[in-house]
């Protein structure tokens, strides 16, 4: 029988530290999301936003 729910798992990456996203898609959440608010400097906001557009 199928669950009325899915359990998904999704993972929250810094945008940017590309080590780490190159490490989350292998991992086994079904999805990586680029975190471009808190987790980036306040300096490298912008270079990572446009880097992940």
């Amino acid at each position: 029988m199928i669950p009325a729910r899915l359990e998904r798992g999704q993972l929250y990456v810094p945008a940017h530290r590309w080590h780490m996203i190159e490490k989350a898609r292998t991992g086994p959440a079904d999805a990586v999301v680029l975190d471009l608010e808190d987790a980036v400097p306040l300096e490298e906001k912008y270079a990572q936003e446009r880097r992940t557009l």
